[in-house]
C-alpha cells in the first residue's frame, strides 16, 4: 500500500511536467484567472514534492545525515524539473500598463474593447493569436480587434488565415499614426473605454496579471 502512494506521487509529477501547458490552458478554459492558471502547475509540483518528502521520511530507513540530504532533494526536485522544462519568464506575470492621457480620435477604436496593434512579418504578433482566441472564448462579448499597420490588403491574409472568425482583423486607418501610438512596439494591446484608448501594454508586459486586469474591468 505504501508503495502505491509513492507511485501515485511520481505519476502526478510526470503528468504535470509533461502536460504543463495543457493544464494551464485547461484552467484558462474553465474561466479560472490567468494568474492562477499560470501558477497552478508549479503549485502542484511543490505539493507533490512535499508529499514525496513526507512519504520518504516515514518509510525509508537510512543513515540520518544522508536522509536529510535526500529529503531536501526530493522536496525540491519536482519543482526544479518542472521549472527546467517550463521556466518562468520575466513577462509571464507582468501587468505594468502605460496610461494614455491624450485624446486620440481614430475609427480603429470605435466599437471595440481591446485593440491589438500589429505589423506584417511580426512573429510575436502571430504568436499572440491563440491567446487572444482563448480570451475571446472566455469573454464572448468582449470586442477584440486586431489592426495591421500597413496599407496593403494582402498583408491581412496571413492574419485572417490564422484568426478565422474568432475576432475582427483589419488594416489600420492610418498605419503610421497607429504604429506611433504603440511606440512602434508590436504587438501592443490597448484597452479601450468609451471608444477612446485608455491604457496599453507592450507584448512583454501583457502577462497574466495584465489579462486579469483587463477582464476584471470588462466584467464590471
Amino acid at each position: 500500500m505504501k508503495w502505491i502512494r509513492f507511485i501515485l506521487y511520481i505519476l502526478l509529477v510526470i503528468l504535470t511536467v509533461f502536460q504543463f501547458r495543457g493544464l494551464e490552458h485547461y484552467l484558462i478554459g474553465t474561466s479560472v484567472s490567468w494568474s492562477f492558471s499560470k501558477l497552478a502547475p508549479y503549485l502542484i509540483l511543490i505539493i507533490a514534492g512535499m508529499m514525496l518528502a513526507l512519504w520518504f521520511r516515514k518509510n525509508v530507513m537510512i543513515q540520518n545525515k544522508m536522509k536529510q540530504v535526500l529529503l531536501w532533494l526530493i522536496l525540491v526536485l519536482p519543482f526544479s524539473i518542472g521549472f527546467a522544462f517550463n521556466p518562468i519568464y520575466q513577462g509571464d506575470f507582468a501587468k505594468k500598463a502605460k496610461q494614455i492621457d491624450k485624446q486620440i480620435l481614430y475609427p480603429d477604436f470605435i466599437h471595440t474593447d481591446l485593440l491589438v496593434i500589429v505589423k506584417p512579418g511580426c512573429p510575436f504578433c502571430h504568436e499572440s493569436i491563440p491567446m487572444l482566441k482563448r480570451m475571446k472564448k472566455r469573454n464572448p462579448n468582449m470586442r477584440i480587434r486586431m489592426v495591421v499597420c500597413d496599407s496593403s490588403s494582402k498583408e491581412l491574409k496571413p492574419f485572417k488565415r490564422h484568426i478565422g472568425s474568432s475576432f475582427d482583423v483589419q488594416l489600420a486607418s492610418n498605419a503610421d499614426s497607429v504604429a506611433a501610438i504603440a511606440n512602434y512596439i508590436f504587438p501592443t494591446f490597448v484597452m479601450v473605454k468609451n471608444n477612446m484608448p485608455d491604457q496599453m501594454w507592450s507584448n512583454d508586459q501583457f502577462g497574466a496579471g495584465a489579462k486579469d486586469i483587463l477582464e476584471k474591468y470588462f466584467k464590471i
